[in-house]
């Protein structure tokens, strides 16, 4: 059993000789603690000739900040991605132990990627016979690609096996997760090719056929301190509670209320749940990047925690401000006397129409419905390349704009002369941008469509026609938005990031109402842990787009936040 949890400082360096668990808010200073956590574990003389500590992230940016923070003291620190550390430490040296098992062409293995999807040709080999009256065309690969991504490795006790979001509905009947495993074995078979997720799947294959591994592990690791552990899985919970029971000094630190990871398997129980003994366990009150104004509001919004700042200057209180983004998030940079404002979306659709400075409103998954589109397959591919090209360029993405122009004109990328003609084709239809941004995708086709030396049917009649006449930014602003400088970003992608100025948008008044008044940050879903998260990256001002509000809401939202939560009376 665990022991009762003690209120401590972001400066506060605990016991090593323990294993430890960090409950800290948002803006608590966990980067900092495990900085002074690291640093007094280098200075104890504990390492051995050997031995290194082990320091897990998330992502490689909170990786390499946290190398920058130790700076030269850490030659015996190792700081990487769980996916990173498990690959190098448990995969390399010890694959080829279970690999003719698994039928994995290790010979063929060349480290782990995020996407594994090599052509309809790998799915038409794993489609049951009595599919195989589909044609397995451009449209079809697209479908059950971004149906396939949504499986992921789940531990149910002692067996692993394949699970999806319960929305994640199969474009073939009787595709499943059956179906899944196959590609992936296939993959595997084939071509070499290993997922990330697919990383934690051979690893808990490894250490259940050969235990020593663990053992080898804490021997190289005897110290591991594991960042945001709200956001594990259960396949990479039972491996580090494996690793603190071998006599591995285990120390978590994360937030329940910061998971928003569920679609890709993170349970919001594991940091409460990881009991090993000797186990000492904290709690972190301290805020060191949010004025008291914003945490007197995500003070509201959880009993658990009660977050005290330690900046001494305050911008204002949070606010509410009401009607069409776009327009709301004008009269907020205003507010902000022109320092640099952020918006945070749920949707990448969202973000981008704010980039776009589109409405929030229209309609939704043209994108995929040109890709998916049963008809001029062809067209729909090549529009779509030459889509993705225009709009990567914009972001410049200069290397994926040309990938797809490549694609988009059958263009062999190792011909020096093709990529002088790719790159005259990708500039002509950047510079003639204004004869098709601001009208419809028809337009845009008759353009890139007189570049081809071979030009494609035009557009008549019927549901082509129907779907080439919306506009062109439709389209643009369903891009997954990969540009990291910008403005406009989703919640996910802010996750660990902070700004001065956040700009929270809902997309619905049903939503925000829903979070402002019940919020629960213990609930199944994201959606609430998701805002707060939004929430809790300003450092100055806060404010909250809600489409509309009525008198009544806005008492009801009054009642709960007292005078800490402004509503914007203009804007009404």
């Amino acid at each position: 059993m665990a022991a009762k949890e003690r209120i401590i400082h972001s400066d506060d360096v605990q016991d090593i000789n323990h294993c430890n668990r960090v409950l800290a808010g948002p803006g608590a200073g966990k980067t900092y603690w495990i900085t002074g956590q690291i640093r007094q574990i280098l200075n104890s003389g504990k390492l051995g000739s050997t031995s290194k500590i082990a320091c897990i992230t998330y992502t490689n940016k909170a990786a390499q900040s946290i190398e920058e923070r130790v700076g030269n003291e850490g030659k015996e620190l190792e700081v990487s991605t769980i996916h990173a550390f498990l690959y190098a430490h448990v995969i390399k040296p010890y694959f080829h132990l279970i690999s003719e098992t698994e039928c994995f062409a290790i010979e063929k293995l060349d480290g782990h990627d995020d996407d594994i999807a090599i052509g309809h040709s790998s799915l038409v080999e794993i489609v049951p016979k009595s599919m195989k009256y589909f044609a397995m065309s451009f449209t079809d690969y697209s479908s059950l690609k971004r149906y396939i991504e949504k499986y992921h490795w789940h531990l149910d006790k002692t067996e692993i096996q394949l699970k999806s979001a319960a929305n994640n509905k199969s474009p073939l009947r009787g595709f499943g997760a059956k179906e899944v495993k196959s590609y992936k074995q296939y993959v595997w078979k084939e071509y070499g090719l290993m997922h990330h997720d697919d990383v934690l799947y051979f690893t808990f294959k490894l250490v259940q056929t050969y235990p020593l591994i663990i053992d080898y592990l804490v021997a190289k690791f005897p110290f591991v301190l594991i960042d945001e552990y709200q956001d594990t899985n259960s396949i990479q919970h039972y491996i580090f509670q494996c690793i603190a029971n071998a006599g591995a000094k285990v120390t978590i630190i994360g937030d329940k209320a910061q998971s928003i990871y569920r679609f890709a398997g993170s349970d919001i129980n594991n940091i409460t749940s990881f009991i090993v003994p000797d186990l000492q366990c904290f709690k972190i009150e301290d805020n060191r990047r949010s004025t008291q104004s914003i945490l007197d509001v995500l003070n509201i919004m959880r009993e658990d925690l009660n977050q005290q700042s330690l900046l001494k200057d305050d911008f204002g209180k949070p606010m509410i401000m009401v009607g069409e983004a776009k327009d709301n998030y004008i009269k907020a940079k205003q507010l902000c006397s022109q320092e640099d404002l952020v918006s945070l979306s749920w949707s990448n659709t969202t973000a981008n129409s704010l980039k776009l400075n589109l409405a929030i409103s229209g309609a939704d998954g043209l994108l995929n419905e040109l890709v998916d589109s049963s008809s001029g397959a062809d067209r729909a591919k090549f529009v779509f390349y030459c889509l993705m090209a225009v709009e990567n360029a914009k972001m410049m993405l200069m290397k994926d704009a040309m990938t797809f122009i490549f694609k988009a004109f059958h263009l062999d990328k190792n011909n020096i002369n093709n990529k002088e003609r790719a790159f005259k084709l990708l500039l002509y239809i950047l510079n003639n941008e204004s004869e098709y941004r601001q009208t419809s995708l028809a337009d845009f086709y008759k353009l890139v469509n007189s570049l081809r030396e071979t030009p494609l049917p035009k557009i008549t009649r019927g549901a082509a026609a129907d779907l080439f006449s919306n506009a062109y930014l439709s389209f643009a602003k369903e891009i997954r938005n990969k540009d990291e400088e910008s403005m406009h970003l989703t919640i996910h992608k802010a996750k660990g990031l902070e700004y001065n100025n956040v700009f929270l948008v809902f997309d619905e008044t049903k939503s925000a109402l829903d979070f402002l008044l019940k919020t629960d940050l213990n609930k199944v879903q994201d959606d609430h842990r998701l805002y707060y998260v939004a929430c809790s990256r300003a450092k100055h001002r806060l404010f909250l787009s809600i489409p509309n509000l009525n008198e009544g809401e806005s008492e009801l939202i009054e009642n709960k936040y007292n005078e800490n939560l402004v509503i914007y009376a203009n804007c009404i």
